[in-house]
């Protein structure tokens, strides 16, 4: 099962439940603490690819959602029961079945999603990865994507989810040391 669009949930234990269950990108929010980083990335990627907000049934949970929502209104939402994500008195997508994740994911599978040609030699390529520099090109690039800062795997994940493919990505490198020289 694929979903195109980009699923958000609460943590990491959360990312390994829905990639159990469908075939997705998934971004953490890395608890209660959504950041001006994150929310600038949580925009950028969705209006890339559009994000689904999946977040636990709970307290904590919900005002994530509602944060997010604040500030992307267009973004879609999935859910899951309550019962459904308990196991032993905790209350988490983590604790999720599969087939209730992708019960809650099912309006949302993609039929065909355009596969972007971006391989991690362009990073390599592009200095991102493996240089001296690669650390700070990387922190230059994601500044200039709005996206936050990524080790070179991660970027990697980004770029694909962001659909840059190894031109677009060669340009954007162009510009940046363009401008820092």
């Amino acid at each position: 099962m694929k979903i195109s669009k980009v699923i958000v949930v609460e943590g990491k234990n959360d990312i390994l439940a829905v990639k159990r269950a469908v075939d997705a990108f998934v971004i953490s929010t890395s608890g209660s603490g959504l950041s001006k980083d994150l929310m600038r990335m949580l925009k950028k990627v969705h209006s890339e690819k559009g994000i689904i907000i999946l977040t636990d049934p709970d307290g904590p949970g919900e005002r994530i959602r509602s944060l997010i929502a604040e500030q992307i209104p267009s973004a879609e939402h999935a859910f899951i029961k309550r019962n459904d994500a308990r196991l032993n008195g905790d209350i988490g997508i983590e604790n999720a079945s599969i087939e209730s994740i992708k019960k809650a994911l099912e309006n949302y599978i993609s039929t065909g999603d355009k596969v972007v040609d971006l391989t991690f030699q362009d990073l390599i390529d592009n200095q991102l990865n493996g240089f001296s520099n690669s650390r700070e090109l990387r922190a230059k690039l994601c500044d200039k994507l709005d996206i936050t800062y990524a080790n070179a795997k991660t970027l990697y994940k980004r770029l694909i989810m962001l659909n840059i493919d190894g031109n677009k990505l060669k340009k954007i490198m162009e510009e940046i040391n363009g401008e820092y020289r």
